[in-house]
């Protein structure tokens, strides 16, 4: 008994020293998870950029007045005829042409019929589109009664979400249907309706954005000197997201290309404007846990002392200037001619009033396109702070950030410039630093050229991205050095 036994206890301890010895699978996975994190793995960013445009393709062709203004009091009604189903087409191709991925209605039409018109030639070109809808906007926001009904109690949440579902109904077969335009620009009396509004829609369109334009401080703090004008802008915008909640984007406008006595220059208050909204959004998120893209309106259209687009630098000095705060929606005021003739003195925009091509159309397709190239890389980081380089400010465009300026980079120990610049600090979801450098020179400007220099520790190399398109340049002596002419960005990622 004794002799049998022993011969296997003695192999059953060679086969334990063996297995003890060896790795086999299950200690392969402890030594794996001993070298690495358990953690679980960060996901990159992947910000989308959008594009898009106020006023878009009207309904048909508009009946105009002798002197040019469309005649909005025609019995007849303001169009002519209508635009047939192809040439609706034909001009949602130039859309898309142009480098968009979303469409806007035009400003005055907000029929049913017109709606679904649109959205159906946006879902032939494969773009996104908003719609305005009149009933909706009327008992959400224009008729105050609804509002004061529920806060009393004799309107429901539930009846009032069945209400607006009824009004969109027909508008939820469309795929491309992205967005209902609510309110433009409301004044702070408004606030608390656009409020109940965000609410009932998130319910009776949940897979629909919530769109409401933010306005600029001179809307909001009239006749008010500038620190207190921009007080009051402040705590409008604070205000706005604290009734509103979490939204998906933070739109607003501002337009900064002025023309006063054939004098050409930048609105002093633009710089800030854009901080005020870009400030309002981290405030938000910061204290609820979101991310909050913004988005800008920019000008293309000349109306009253706001200048026409003269070349493609006056649409990228725009663009990269929104950028450099980290916005990521790049909308145009306008894409099609707002009403000419009318008060506020409209030029064409990127069409004219019967939706022919203008330069401003190539300036922004281009401007467009080269945003475009960079998005994708762009997207992987998000803003941290704003830096300025001040040569010469009479304004004070950029002295008005001065309180607001912050290096939050780990590796830039100094920005600077020949001529006025400003640079965004961003980092990507690991903490690696990037930076947008943007030659703040009005593009009209006899002189231009400006060299940018970024003293940059630790890096000997750098991916940068001029005109959308990507070079490596090196970083000498811990020095990066650009020339930018008009209008033109830099997006510099150190290797």
């Amino acid at each position: 008994m004794i002799k049998k036994t022993l011969p296997s206890l003695i192999l059953c301890l060679i086969f334990f020293l063996l297995t003890a010895c060896s790795p086999g699978k299950e200690s392969l996975n402890e030594s794996t998870s001993d070298s690495e994190s358990t953690e679980t793995p960060i996901e990159p960013y992947a910000d989308e950029m959008t594009f898009g445009f106020w006023m878009g393709v009207p309904d048909g062709v508009y009946r105009l007045k002798t002197d040019g203004s469309i005649d909005f009091g025609n019995s007849q009604g303001y169009y002519e005829r209508e635009y047939t189903d192809s040439e609706m087409d034909s001009f949602y191709t130039d859309i898309v042409s142009a480098g968009f991925n979303v469409a806007f209605p035009e400003c005055y039409n907000t029929s049913k019929s017109y709606n679904l018109k649109i959205l159906r030639a946006s879902k032939k070109a494969g773009i996104k589109q908003f719609i305005q809808d009149g009933n909706t906007t009327t008992y959400l926001v224009g008729n105050a009664s609804n509002y004061e009904a529920y806060k009393s109690g004799t309107l429901s949440e539930e009846q009032a979400v069945e209400t607006v579902k009824g009004y969109l109904s027909d508008y939820f077969a469309y795929d491309s249907f992205y967005a209902i335009l609510l309110i433009d620009e409301p004044g702070p009396e408004k606030l608390d309706r656009v409020g109940w509004a965000k609410q009932i829609l998130s319910k009776a369109a949940p897979e629909q954005l919530f769109y409401c334009t933010m306005p600029s401080v001179y809307a909001i703090g009239q006749g008010q000197e500038y620190e207190e004008s921009l007080e009051t802008y402040d705590n409008f915008l604070k205000k706005y997201l604290d009734l509103t909640g979490y939204n998906k984007f933070f739109c607003f406008d501002f337009y900064p290309l002025t023309e006063i006595n054939g004098i050409s220059s930048v609105d002093s208050l633009w710089l800030r404007n854009i901080y005020s909204v870009k400030k309002a959004a981290n405030r938000f998120d910061e204290k609820n846990g979101t991310y909050t893209p913004i988005w800008s309106f920019m000008q293309a259209v000349g109306h009253n002392s706001y200048r026409e687009l003269k070349c493609k630098a006056d649409a990228t000095y725009q663009a990269y200037t929104n950028m450099a705060f980290g916005s990521n929606g790049m909308f145009w005021f306008t894409y099609w001619a707002p009403n000419p003739g009318a008060e506020n003195g409209y030029k064409d925009a990127m069409t004219d009033i019967n939706g022919q091509k203008t330069d401003v159309y190539n300036y922004i397709k281009e401007t467009n396109e080269e945003i475009a190239d960079v998005s994708d890389v762009f997207g992987k980081y998000r803003w941290k702070s704003i830096m300025t380089s001040i040569i010469r400010d009479p304004k004070g465009t950029l002295k008005l950030l001065k309180d607001q300026v912050e290096n939050k980079s780990k590796d830039l120990t100094s920005f600077s410039s020949t001529k006025n610049a400003i640079l965004g600090i961003f980092a990507d979801s690991l903490g690696k630093d990037a930076y947008l450098a943007v030659n703040f020179v009005e593009p009209s400007s006899s002189q231009t050229d400006n060299t940018i220099t970024l003293q940059i520790k630790n890096h000997e190399k750098a991916e940068v991205y001029i005109n959308g398109q990507k070079q490596i340049a090196d970083i000498i002596d811990n020095k990066l050095e650009l020339l930018l002419t008009a209008g033109q960005g830099a997006f510099i990622i150190p290797l």
